[in-house]
């Protein structure tokens, strides 16, 4: 059996995220143009929606303790296998419910090549010097593979037929099953970066005492619960203001293609910013970035000053994206990793749905931009909050062998 290095392997493992990145946001442009051809229920439609987001958040809490112990290969393995079926299952429904029974293979695939595989790669570069340079190639390729899926899911859908994207996307998933098959087969217990948990026994909330445990857990917590809230409900707010200010679906298109392109230059250096100056360095660029940008497009005039505010924003957005990878490398111990990213994941969605209510309720009396600037409010303060904790227990920031 060949056995390769660590880096090989992340290496390996992060075509396999660029790949399932496309696939991810492949259907994003005509999912719920398709389900109006399957039901004219609007209460139908969404409850598909929120059945996906309520499997994920369940099996990603599951899964990701399972793979600590049974190993993560083989939950990505079975998650991109069940990826090939999915697509399929959607293209040949007759109805909503159906559909809604490829929904539960689907939230599988996306635990598998979401947290799982976070964790498998995490723990390829753990103790690494230029870990945060690592990460961020790889969440670079995945923002520029990520813009390329949306618009390939849009011109399958227009130019070749409504199918097409199932079809395609399916096409990806065998794809990365065999990339996964065939050359992530060694036994991670082999090497000391890819040690697998033979961990003991111990309750379904332990992942979530495991991060309150943690006083570096705690200080992500605070910030990460902000960042989730506003990198959920941008979905719908940022579409709202931009159709204020113009209503061209053109203008907004270039502005999330803008942002996807942003993100990937960002993440070429902002890894090196983290390795050479620290996680907190990274952070406090992230967060200063990210309020900034938030607050230009609360109170932008004109679609310009939002594209300019846009723009601060997703830097602030790739900053993050590098740190965080990091300071979970350091402070989550291997053994445990698979579930403490499937509780992370499962708080990410919890935090998002919230948010999305609320916004949603506010939109009824307020505008568009109010009600962003709440969540940039919200934004503020659990980064003051966070710097006054980390300030008050520093020592105790101990990073994990």
């Amino acid at each position: 059996m060949t056995t390769r290095s660590p880096l090989a392997l992340f290496f390996l493992g992060s075509v396999l995220a660029t790949l399932t990145s496309i696939g991810g946001w492949i259907l994003a442009p005509i999912e719920s143009v398709y389900l109006t051809s399957l039901t004219d229920n609007g209460f139908l439609i969404g409850l598909t929606y929120a059945l996906g987001s309520i499997l994920v958040a369940g099996l990603g809490l599951y899964l990701g303790r399972l793979s600590d112990g049974m190993g993560r290969k083989k939950i990505l393995l079975i998650g991109l296998s069940i990826g090939i079926i999915f697509p399929i299952v959607y293209a040949s429904s007759l109805n909503i419910f159906m559909y809604m029974g490829g929904k539960s293979l689907w939230a599988f695939t996306m635990v598998a090549t979401g947290p799982v595989l976070g964790a498998y790669l995490q723990s390829l570069v753990q103790g690494m010097p230029r870990r945060g340079h690592y990460l961020s190639m790889l969440y670079g390729g995945m923002s520029l593979s990520g813009a390329f899926g949306h618009y390939a899911g849009g011109w399958l859908f227009e130019f070749v037929g409504d199918k097409a994207p199932f079809y395609a996307l399916a096409s990806i998933y065998l794809v990365s099953t065999l990339i996964a098959w065939l050359l992530l087969h060694e036994d991670p217990a082999q090497n000391k970066h890819l040690s697998e948990s033979n961990s003991q026994p111990h309750d379904i909330f332990f992942g979530i005492r495991y991060i309150f445990s943690r006083v570096a857990l705690k200080y992500y917590f605070i910030l990460n619960s902000s960042f989730a809230v506003a990198y959920s409900i941008k979905l719908l707010l940022w579409p709202l203001i931009i159709f204020s200010f113009t209503t061209s679906s053109e203008v907004m298109g270039l502005i999330f293609a803008m942002t996807g392109v942003v993100a990937f230059l960002v993440f070429f250096f902002s890894g090196r910013v983290v390795d050479n100056f620290g996680v907190y360095t990274g952070i406090n660029i992230a967060f200063v970035s990210l309020i900034v940008g938030g607050i230009l497009m609360g109170f932008a005039p004109g679609v310009y000053t939002f594209i300019a505010g846009a723009f601060f924003f997703t830097i602030g957005e790739a900053f993050y994206g590098s740190a965080q990878g990091v300071l979970l490398i350091d402070h989550v111990e291997n053994r445990y990793r698979g579930e403490v990213l499937g509780v992370d994941s499962v708080l990410d969605r919890g935090f998002g749905a919230v948010a999305m209510l609320m916004a949603g309720t506010f939109l009824l009396i307020i505008s568009p931009q109010i009600v962003w600037m709440i969540f940039i409010v919200l934004m503020i303060v659990s980064y003051f909050v966070a710097i006054k904790y980390r300030s008050a227990r520093k020592e105790k920031f101990d990073v994990v062998e």
